[in-house]
Order: C-alpha cells, then structure tokens, then sequence
C-alpha cells in the first residue's frame, strides 16, 4: 500500500502511518503491527520574549510578547518563570490582581510575599499557524506611598531554569503620581 507524504517546511510532528495485517487463511505473519513513521526535517522555531510594555503607573498592566520566528503545524509551548529581582524592590503578590494571581497560578494575595516566592511559572501556548502570544501581569493601584518596584521572567527549561543563551527581562511599576 503505497503511503504519499506531502514535504513542506513547517515545523510540526512526526507522522506515523500504522497497519495491521490479519492472517485469514493458509497464512504465517511474523508481526500483526507496524507501520511507517514520517520524521519531521525541520528545524525547531527560535523562541524570543520581548517587552511590549515594561514600565506603568500601578493599576496598569505589564506586558511581554513570547514569539517564534516562522509559523508552525503544532502548539509551542514554553515556560516563563518570575525570578527574583537583582536591585531595589520587588512587585509583591498584593501588587498584581488577586484575581488575575489566582486564576493563573492558584495562588493566592496573603501573605504578602515577592512575587518570585509565590513560584510563579506559566507554560506559554503558541498555537500553530500564530507567531506570538502575549503574557499580561495586571498590576493594582493602592493607596500605600512606594518605591519602584519591578519584576523579572525567564524562558526556562522544563525544570524551571532560566535558558543561559536568553536575556531576563524586567519590567517597572511606577507608584501612582
């Protein structure tokens, strides 16, 4: 049985083309399954994260673009995690949407804590044909008198490290003028 396969350049998955075969009569089948499996040639996509808005008033939302650089057949998905920040002063868990925070990591406000002990680390979703997703931290406005405060994200590995070959990026929350 001839199996056709259509070559493109789209990143996606392997294709396996699977038979079974019956011995009906007079017959000996060595192996009932098998089948054909399709590799996928082409090369993985490069995954970047970019600011769309790195620095807001509190009460407005932080905003950054995980991209690839062609379309794909198949979802992409890739982790981000909120490290911790390297100077002055963290966006805390009653900084952001209490809503927004427990919706997207079950997590909750109190006790109030950096951000990056709350261990927040989401799994982005390219869809295939799209080329980016955007990853939103609603911040709110309070009534407190602050410092800047501000959050850092990593693309990680899947075990939560921050990729060595990609930059952390940092975003700013102004106090209320």
């Amino acid at each position: 049985m001839p199996v056709e396969v259509n070559g493109d350049t789209v990143y996606g998955d392997d294709v396996e083309h699977d038979i079974a075969v019956k011995a009906v009569h007079n017959a000996v089948v060595g192996k009932h399954r098998g089948g054909l499996t399709v590799e996928n040639d082409d090369p993985e996509p490069v995954i970047t994260l970019s600011p769309v808005v790195d620095r807001v008033t509190e009460g407005e939302t932080l905003t950054w673009r995980m991209s690839v650089d062609a379309p794909t057949a198949v979802d992409i998905y890739q982790p981000v995690r909120v490290l911790p920040v390297t100077e002055g002063t963290e966006l805390s868990t009653k900084d952001v949407d209490p809503q927004w925070l427990q919706d997207t990591y079950g997590d909750a406000p109190d006790p109030e804590r950096p951000l990056s002990d709350a261990n927040l680390w989401v799994w982005l979703n390219i869809p295939p044909r799209s080329t980016s997703v955007d990853f939103a931290v609603p911040t709110v406005r309070d009534q407190a008198a602050e410092p800047t405060e501000s959050i850092r994200l990593a693309l990680t590995d899947r075990n939560a490290e921050p990729l060595p070959d990609r930059p952390v990026l940092t975003g700013t929350a102004l106090d209320k003028p």
